[in-house]
């Protein structure tokens, strides 16, 4: 059973729903597995909470709260 974990910025539930549709399709494709036997887990991070180049991504596109 492929488990997938993607650590990820905030996304909407339309963004969530794509991205475990791509991700479950290549999977299918490249594994020789039947949908129902991918297993994802999406961990949200709020931007203040990742890091890039010595600031948080909040900073960087200046979403700061």
């Amino acid at each position: 059973m492929p488990f997938i974990s993607v650590e990820i910025g905030k996304l909407t539930l339309e963004q969530k729903e794509a991205l475990i549709k791509a991700y479950t399709e290549a999977t299918v494709e490249i594994a020789k597995v039947p949908p129902e036997a991918v297993l994802m887990f999406i961990n949200e991070h709020e931007l203040e909470n990742i890091g890039l180049g010595g600031i948080s991504l909040a900073e960087k596109f200046g979403k700061k709260k």
